[in-house]
């Protein structure tokens, strides 16, 4: 009895802990970096807001200038030239624009609603959470100036069961939103029970084989 639970368990943990790394390969919090951006506390003169990373020149996907086009909230396009602050800003803690020195950036979508701006960063941001720990949001003008930049928040995966929500911005007040993935924790439940029965099943049958066997044998 003791053999067949040991049995049961070593089978159970194997197979759990591959489930394990398929879900985390399988499962990645992806899809685009969003952050939502309240109307209220935004500095005049807004055009977009900006997404900072702490990027080196000796980065891999680092260039002097993307030129990419900038869609700002009043619906007018902006192409970034030498001029902009914010082509050549960088902060007291080595951050710099995204959308303007890193390859992997697209055009950031957004929606607007009464209150608050949805922003929509591209798909390719989610390869910002393998190489960089942190961001930062940054208020820029028509004109590409810094107006005013948020704190730093940390954008790194917190566990297989914990997704990546949104970015929050209120004022130069930068949150991060997390969702707790209920609906994953319960299917690995029930992928135990049913592995428990599908187990308890297999090794009973094993065992009244070889007991019977082992009777016609005697």
């Amino acid at each position: 009895m003791k053999k067949r639970f040991v049995l049961q368990l070593i089978i159970i943990l194997v197979v759990q802990v591959l489930l394990f790394q398929f879900i985390a390969e399988a499962y990645n919090p992806g899809g685009s970096l969003t952050a939502i951006i309240d109307k209220s506390d935004m500095p005049p003169n807004t055009a977009f807001v900006d997404l900072l990373i702490k990027e080196t020149e000796n980065d891999p996907n680092y260039c002097q200038m993307n030129h990419i086009e900038i869609m700002t909230f009043d619906g007018q396009i902006i192409v970034p030239n030498s001029e902009m602050e914010i082509v050549s800003y960088k902060d007291e803690d080595g951050f710099v624009s995204c959308t303007i020195h890193n390859t992997n950036a697209k055009t950031t979508l957004f929606e607007s609603y009464d209150e608050e701006y949805y922003l929509f960063f591209g798909d390719d941001y989610i390869t910002l959470r393998q190489h960089y720990e942190e961001v930062k949001l940054a208020y820029i003008s028509q004109n590409g100036s810094v107006l005013s930049v948020s704190n730093s928040v940390s954008i790194m995966d917190k566990g297989l069961f914990v997704d990546f929500g949104e970015l929050l911005l209120k004022g130069t007040v930068l949150t991060r939103q997390e969702i707790t993935d209920w609906y994953l924790i319960i299917l690995l439940f029930f992928c135990s029970l049913i592995l428990l029965v599908i187990c308890s099943f297999f090794i009973s049958t094993i065992s009244k084989k070889r007991k019977k066997k082992l009777h016609t044998t005697v």
